[in-house]
Protein backbone atom coordinates (compact mmCIF):
# COMPACT_ATOMS: atom_id res chain seq x y z
CA UNK A 1 0.00 0.00 0.00
CA UNK A 2 1.28 3.69 -0.48
CA UNK A 3 1.30 5.65 1.96
CA UNK A 4 -0.73 8.84 1.03
CA UNK A 5 2.13 11.10 2.53
CA UNK A 6 4.56 9.83 -0.46
CA UNK A 7 2.05 11.08 -2.80
CA UNK A 8 0.54 14.47 -0.88
CA UNK A 9 3.48 16.32 1.33
CA UNK A 10 2.75 17.86 4.34
CA UNK A 11 3.91 21.32 2.60
CA UNK A 12 0.80 21.74 0.47
CA UNK A 13 -1.95 23.13 1.08
CA UNK A 14 -5.10 21.30 1.85
CA UNK A 15 -5.94 20.57 -1.90
CA UNK A 16 -4.50 20.37 -5.16
CA UNK A 17 -6.29 22.23 -8.18
CA UNK A 18 -5.19 21.08 -11.87
CA UNK A 19 -7.12 23.20 -14.02
CA UNK A 20 -6.87 23.10 -17.78
CA UNK A 21 -5.22 25.50 -20.54
CA UNK A 22 -8.24 27.69 -20.42
CA UNK A 23 -8.12 30.37 -18.08
CA UNK A 24 -11.34 30.69 -17.77
CA UNK A 25 -12.18 26.76 -16.77
CA UNK A 26 -13.07 25.62 -13.58
CA UNK A 27 -10.78 23.15 -11.54
CA UNK A 28 -11.09 19.39 -13.07
CA UNK A 29 -10.15 18.18 -10.08
CA UNK A 30 -9.95 18.86 -6.86
CA UNK A 31 -7.92 16.49 -4.10
CA UNK A 32 -8.56 17.18 -0.39
CA UNK A 33 -5.66 16.09 1.87
CA UNK A 34 -8.14 13.69 4.11
CA UNK A 35 -8.51 11.50 0.78
CA UNK A 36 -7.13 8.30 1.07
CA UNK A 37 -4.68 6.90 -2.14
CA UNK A 38 -7.62 4.78 -2.36
CA UNK A 39 -10.54 7.07 -3.34
CA UNK A 40 -8.05 9.15 -5.36
CA UNK A 41 -7.51 5.99 -7.37
CA UNK A 42 -11.00 5.14 -7.63
CA UNK A 43 -11.76 8.84 -8.98
CA UNK A 44 -8.74 8.08 -11.43
CA UNK A 45 -10.60 4.85 -12.57
CA UNK A 46 -13.85 6.06 -12.87
CA UNK A 47 -12.59 9.23 -15.03
CA UNK A 48 -10.83 6.85 -17.49
CA UNK A 49 -13.77 4.58 -17.71
CA UNK A 50 -16.32 7.78 -18.52
CA UNK A 51 -13.77 9.09 -21.30
CA UNK A 52 -13.31 5.14 -22.44
CA UNK A 53 -17.10 5.21 -23.06
CA UNK A 54 -17.58 8.85 -24.22
CA UNK A 55 -14.89 7.91 -27.17
CA UNK A 56 -16.41 4.73 -28.05
CA UNK A 57 -17.78 2.97 -30.99
CA UNK A 58 -20.42 2.22 -29.19
CA UNK A 59 -21.41 5.93 -27.94
CA UNK A 60 -20.39 6.96 -31.13
CA UNK A 61 -22.89 5.57 -32.82
CA UNK A 62 -25.30 6.45 -31.04
CA UNK A 63 -24.10 10.15 -29.73
CA UNK A 64 -24.98 12.76 -32.52
CA UNK A 65 -22.55 15.47 -30.85
CA UNK A 66 -19.78 13.42 -30.31
CA UNK A 67 -19.68 12.34 -34.46
CA UNK A 68 -20.52 15.97 -35.17
CA UNK A 69 -18.12 17.23 -32.90
CA UNK A 70 -15.20 14.54 -34.15
CA UNK A 71 -16.04 15.77 -37.75
CA UNK A 72 -15.21 18.90 -37.06
CA UNK A 73 -11.95 18.82 -37.45
CA UNK A 74 -9.48 17.11 -40.04
CA UNK A 75 -7.27 15.59 -37.20
CA UNK A 76 -10.75 14.16 -35.86
CA UNK A 77 -9.82 14.99 -32.55
CA UNK A 78 -12.27 16.30 -29.29
CA UNK A 79 -11.07 18.60 -27.34
CA UNK A 80 -10.66 18.11 -23.51
CA UNK A 81 -12.57 21.55 -22.96
CA UNK A 82 -15.62 19.74 -24.52
CA UNK A 83 -15.02 16.62 -22.75
CA UNK A 84 -15.01 18.77 -19.29
CA UNK A 85 -18.37 19.96 -19.77
CA UNK A 86 -20.06 17.08 -19.52
CA UNK A 87 -22.12 16.33 -16.47
CA UNK A 88 -20.05 12.89 -16.03
CA UNK A 89 -16.73 14.49 -15.98
CA UNK A 90 -17.65 17.62 -13.82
Amino acid sequence: MVNQENIIPNSMSNSIDFKSNSSKSKPVATVDSDMKIDQILDQQTQLREQIDFYLSDANMFNDQFMRKTLLKTPEQKIEIDILLQFNHIR
